[in-house]
């Protein structure tokens, strides 16, 4: 770090830029202990059993402040890093997602059947817990309306979506049809 700095104010062009560059995202790696190192020293006065600690009498508060501890960690950890490594939090934060979409696509399809799975697919997991909650609504309704006669079955039939006025499936293009 120092090497860098001494060549990034020594006045060569090309040199000078690369290591002024190099510095400036070691940086935060440098400083990355210190906040963490606060972070500890603070629930160290808090909970640690000095003048100022809180005492913890229900479990939920001991697991609160068990789980907070190193989730602040990560956190600042990971802010540090996004400003030096900008592509790489890109990156991780991309696999991240994929990582949730194919969980939420796995689990939709496994829980509510492979409709929900394919919404989760398209549009999201937030879109597949609106179908899967509106279908299993509309099963329940239609199982309420059965009568005694004909008893009402667990197996769901497929749904078919139709277009408006002819009837035919909804992938296929009617605009150019003639109406009669």
């Amino acid at each position: 770090m120092p090497i860098a700095l001494a060549v990034g104010y020594g006045g060569l062009p090309v040199i000078s830029g690369a290591a002024m560059r190099i510095a400036v995202k070691f940086i935060p790696l440098a400083v990355m202990p210190l906040p963490v190192a606060l972070l500890f020293r603070g629930y160290d006065l808090l909970f640690g059993g000095g003048s100022l600690a809180v005492t913890t009498d229900s479990a939920f508060f001991g697991y609160l402040i068990a789980v907070s501890l190193p989730v602040l960690s990560v956190w600042i950890i990971w802010k540090l890093f996004a400003y030096t490594t900008p592509r790489l939090v890109r990156t991780v934060r991309r696999a991240t997602g994929l990582t949730v979409t194919a969980g939420a696509v796995a689990g939709a399809a496994a829980v509510a059947g492979p409709w929900a799975g394919a919404t989760a697919a398209r549009w999201g997991p937030t879109a597949a817990i609106g179908q899967t909650v509106a279908h299993r609504i509309g099963r329940d309704d239609s199982n309420a309306e059965s009568t005694p006669e004909s008893p009402a079955t667990d197996t769901t039939p497929t749904p078919t979506v139709r277009s408006h006025e002819s009837g035919a499936p909804s992938y296929r293009r009617t605009e150019n049809e003639p109406r009669p």
